[in-house]
């Protein structure tokens, strides 16, 4: 399947994100210890137009599994929560996101902690950035720590 075939149009823009794996320190980054991340090849890739009614229409090719939600509704479950959080964000910057086509392919492993979902969550808003021509980065919008 691809978004063409799921989605009778072709998609608007595309963008990737890749796994990612911590070589030293896993699950010490929120616990301000010492982390060494780096990308893997393995990556999830968003393919993004726009969607012709008033919902939401995300499919993921992995999990063969479509969800459609209206533009109001509340948070869904699964891959699409990752989505949907995505646009959420974007809306608590007084950001409008029309209703969206996603089709979601990836080749990083779910579950086996190469930051999936991470990969899922910044592949989306790289794409959001682009159909949506956002002035926003992928470090500058971050939130920071301090250091005391």
């Amino acid at each position: 399947m691809n978004f063409q075939q799921v989605f009778n149009t072709a998609p608007q823009v595309e963008a990737s994100a890749p796994g990612r794996v911590n070589l030293l320190g896993e699950h010490t980054d929120y616990n301000d210890g010492f982390v060494l991340p780096t990308a893997i090849p393995q990556q999830t890739i968003a393919s993004l137009g726009l969607s012709a009614d008033n919902q939401h229409h995300f499919y993921s090719q992995e999990l063969a599994q479509q969800v459609n939600i209206a533009t109001t509704d509340s948070t869904p479950k699964g891959f699409a929560s990752y989505l949907f959080g995505c646009i959420r964000v974007l809306e608590a910057k007084q950001i409008v996101v029309p209703p969206l086509n996603v089709f979601v392919t990836s080749t990083v492993p779910i579950g086996s902690g190469l930051s999936s979902s991470a990969a899922l969550e910044v592949a989306m808003l790289r794409g959001l950035r682009s159909l949506l021509q956002l002035d926003l980065d992928d470090v500058r919008n971050c939130p920071t720590r301090s250091a005391g």
